[in-house]
């Protein structure tokens, strides 16, 4: 299957004379500096923003596949184009999915020039809101990963299920690095 091309051309229309912006989906949007989401306080609250945000257009991308993919199963490029597009458009930068094990490893380019722990939190939720409206019997997370040599200005999330999850988290806890439990969903079969 070939992959889909993201369309971002007018994704963003501006009516300066009503005072309104509204994406091409007619979603009504504000555009905000950078440094309002760096001023945002960690927490809950934040996490819910961004899940729901991010399950929203899950279930656009979930959609416009449904349609395109009734015969074939969803290809990881369709889905890496979906979450591409998405974040593009909202300005955090350009993404890359490489399968590791039962995960994702997002690699977020550009994220984190001008990035703070607020828009890092931000894109963890809106991930794992993504995933989770693309199969809703499933409650999907994301959690970075912190400094990735593939680039100063990239950010890096691993995406899975939450049990995929709490097994990474064991084994960094007991010492393992955050990568190498990673590596290791993808060398042993799944098990970090």
């Amino acid at each position: 299957m070939a992959r889909p091309a993201f369309d971002a051309a007018s994704y963003v229309q501006f009516d300066l004379q009503a005072g309104a912006i509204r994406s091409r989906d007619d979603d009504a949007l504000v555009l905000v500096p950078r440094e309002l989401l760096a001023a945002l306080t960690l927490g809950d609250e934040l996490e819910r923003v961004a899940r729901s945000i991010g399950e929203a257009r899950g279930k656009r991308f979930a959609a416009w596949a449904a349609a395109r993919t009734a015969v074939e199963p969803l290809a990881l490029d369709a889905l890496a184009d979906g979450v591409d597009g998405a974040l593009a458009v909202l300005g955090f930068g350009r993404t890359e999915i490489e399968i590791r094990g039962d995960a994702l490893l997002f690699k977020v380019k550009g994220a984190a020039k001008g990035s703070s722990a607020a828009s890092t939190a931000f894109l963890g939720g809106f991930l794992g809101g993504y995933l989770s409206a693309l199969d809703p019997e499933m409650r999907f997370g994301a959690v970075h990963l912190g400094p990735k040599a593939a680039g100063p200005d990239d950010v890096v999330f691993l995406a899975g299920s939450t049990e995929v999850l709490k097994r990474v988290a064991r084994s960094i806890a007991g010492g393992v690095e955050p990568y190498k439990a990673v590596e290791r969903l993808h060398g042993e079969g799944g098990k970090a």
